[in-house]
């Protein structure tokens, strides 16, 4: 198959996921490329290469992994839609920003031309499931680049010389929801124990309110290194003792530490890791802070890094993640001499309710979701 992933540029976790996917899709035989949104001028690569526009015009099938790239729908091509946001933060950006991805992944699954969806978390389809057409998602298991995150020596220097004897690191994106917020302040729980323990965020945005605990946790003898983005996470991960994170989902952070070795600590149900309790009661999740960097003592460095690195050969497995995601494209182009539209069931007008979906009225509101998919 001649497959188009299309991505917003090529920075961040879903430029990350979709290049992995790429590169494993070519290493099973198939013509996968990216495609940027926007150019970035990063060229091609040997294993990953990044096609123009005439090459999704001429693919047998297109990944969306931005919603901001609408404009592959109208190319008469079968697109499938990759869900990265979870329900809850799409819903919390559309209803507090002026960007709108909660509205934007209704008016995508709704396309003629959108044969389907991805998620990479069992636990969010029955969200979508509310928006958008009948079993028209499919579960693919999330996966990480095992190729460039490994476990290895420690290297201290990472840490810019604030490195401590206990070093936690938060390397998570501060979001509207599942931000460190609630890891981060059980971290203080877990200081007053181990005083000797140093806090290290990556990631770190808009330093108005986090800046307050900054500057407590750095009266506290605590604060390690802050900064929005570091390019030696491999590195970080390496040399932590624990990392920690707010998600009960294995977001890119958290199978890229496991991958490295490094223990992990979790909201409950998080994947990959024994160390997970509801990150609202902090006195708990300092407790899974205490046991992961415990047993990290007990057991050695290089038999935890050992452990961490099969749960994440054993969950993120790449090549699984890329033949599941072969088998959905391929069902798709075998189907692809029939067009799916979206007929609204009392109006033939699909048009003006797609255009009035972020502000529709009730009637428009009971036409859409009277809709229903079926061949042309």
């Amino acid at each position: 198959m001649k497959i188009a992933h299309t991505v917003e540029n090529g920075l961040g976790g879903m430029s990350a996921v979709a290049r992995l996917e790429v590169y494993w899709e070519r290493k099973l035989g198939h013509d996968a490329r990216l495609v940027f949104r926007k150019d970035e001028g990063l060229g091609n690569r040997e294993d990953v290469p990044i096609a123009d526009f005439e090459f999704v015009k001429h693919c047998d099938v297109i990944v969306l992994h931005s919603l901001l790239d609408q404009n592959v729908l109208e190319l008469g091509i079968p697109v499938v839609l990759v869900i990265h946001g979870t329900p809850e933060y799409c819903f919390s950006v559309t209803r507090m920003t002026p960007a709108r991805p909660y509205s934007q992944v209704r008016e995508i699954m709704a396309s003629a031309n959108c044969a389907g969806g991805i998620s990479y978390w069992k636990r969010h389809i029955p969200y979508w499931e509310q928006l958008v057409l009948p079993n028209s998602l499919r579960f693919v298991h999330p996966s990480v680049d095992l190729e460039a995150f490994t476990p290895g020596p420690p290297e201290m220097s990472v840490f810019g010389g604030t490195e401590g004897e206990i070093n936690i690191v938060s390397t998570g994106r501060w979001r509207l929801s599942h931000d460190p917020f609630h890891a981060v302040h059980a971290f203080g729980v877990f200081q007053k124990r181990f005083p000797q323990a140093q806090l290290h965020i990556v990631g770190a945005s808009n330093f108005v309110a986090l800046g307050q605990l900054i500057q407590a946790y750095t009266y506290r003898r605590c604060m390690g290194m802050v900064t929005p983005h570091t390019a030696r996470l491999v590195d970080l991960y390496r040399s932590a003792d624990v990392c920690i994170t707010g998600h009960n989902d294995a977001g890119l952070t958290v199978r890229e530490a496991l991958a490295c070795g490094c223990q992990v600590v979790g909201d409950t149900a998080l994947e990959g890791t024994p160390y997970t309790a509801d990150q609202y009661d902090l006195e708990a999740y300092a407790d899974q802070i205490e046991q992961a960097y415990t047993e990290r003592q007990t057991l050695g460095r290089d038999a935890i890094s050992a452990r961490n690195r099969k749960s994440a050969e054993e969950h993120f497995d790449p090549e699984r993640t890329a033949e599941e995601t072969l088998a959905v494209l391929g069902e798709i182009v075998n189907k692809a001499e029939n067009v799916y539209v979206v007929r609204p069931a009392h109006s033939d007008d699909s048009k003006e309710i797609a255009d009035s979906i972020s502000n529709p009225s009730r009637e428009q509101m009971d036409q859409a979701i009277g809709c229903t998919g079926v061949p042309a």
